[in-house]
């Protein structure tokens, strides 16, 4: 809360929507990876689920990077699948912090 004659804000007192953020570039990354023949299925184009890992990954580092510790993925809530991923194509996910709920620690999206 805000001490209304000073306009000083008491740091014990302060509402979680008042808890200064980092900005979003702070937690930006790119993780770039060339696919190869361990990462195809059995019609020889990259598996989903190591596209899933490489953005699973990056939402990790950067999650990370925003809380200064450990991240975990608590969920996902939804990837398309626009074109077949092939053996020697260069795929680069870019990841950065866009959203938070209270102290960094708690929640975060990628």
């Amino acid at each position: 809360m805000t001490d209304q004659a000073t306009g000083v804000t008491d740091p014990a007192n302060r509402a979680e929507d008042e808890i200064p953020g980092k900005p979003t570039a702070a937690s930006r990354t790119t993780l770039s990876h060339i696919m190869t023949g361990s990462d195809t299925n059995l019609l020889g184009t990259v598996h989903g689920g190591v596209i899933m890992k490489l953005v699973d990954d990056a939402a990790g580092a950067v999650a990370g990077r925003h809380s200064g510790g450990p991240a975990v993925t608590a969920s996902m809530d939804e990837m398309v699948f626009l074109e077949p991923v092939r053996v020697g194509d260069l795929v680069h996910v870019k990841a950065q912090v866009n959203w938070t709920a209270g102290p960094p620690w708690r929640s975060a999206s990628a």
